[in-house]
């Protein structure tokens, strides 16, 4: 057992079923999450291919390398 950030004694297994399940909730469910679970808010976006994931990845990469 360990003590969270809201001072609950919590196990490992019980923390991280918390977090699944805010994870998996619906948006405005996940806004209602307390401050402990820690969620990103990040939305998915189905639309992006991966050739966009990389080539944003790669934006402001210098093509080339000079070795001294």
């Amino acid at each position: 057992m360990f003590t969270d950030s809201a001072g609950r004694y919590v196990t490992a297994g019980q923390w991280h079923d918390e977090k699944f399940y805010a994870f998996t909730a619906p948006e405005f469910e996940q806004a209602q999450a307390p401050s402990y679970l820690l969620l990103g808010g990040m939305k998915e976006n189905v639309a992006v291919t991966e050739t966009e994931v990389h080539e944003k990845a790669n934006e402001g990469m210098k093509s080339e390398v000079t070795v001294y």
